[in-house]
């Protein structure tokens, strides 16, 4: 690299208020900017539970799903009883 330009980009580094450090860092390529051991290729982090997720994983869809779920089945409930309900007051056509 020529040392004019190198001169000139860390001038101007320090000008816009980056560490002379910092500009280092930069210029240099991503996958060299982070490397705690050399070498080391590193391990996956565990998966963490997403906001949308309940205590049981279940995802904030799945949880409008159910709650829909469970809805539907108290209306029907409710209307069966009500059924229920309704045909107990009607007089029986077997006893007259």
């Amino acid at each position: 690299m020529d040392k004019k330009l190198h001169s000139k980009e860390v001038v101007t580094d320090e000008l816009i208020g980056l560490d002379p450090k910092d500009a280092l860092l930069e210029a240099a390529p991503e996958s060299a900017r982070w490397n705690p051991v050399p070498g080391s290729e590193g391990t996956q982090a565990p998966e963490s539970a997403s906001e949308d997720e309940d205590d049981e994983g279940r995802s904030e869809t799945e949880q409008v799903f159910d709650a829909g779920a469970e809805e539907a089945a108290r209306d029907q409930m409710q209307k069966a009883a009500q059924a229920a309900e309704k045909t107990d007051r009607e007089p029986s056509s077997d006893h007259p």
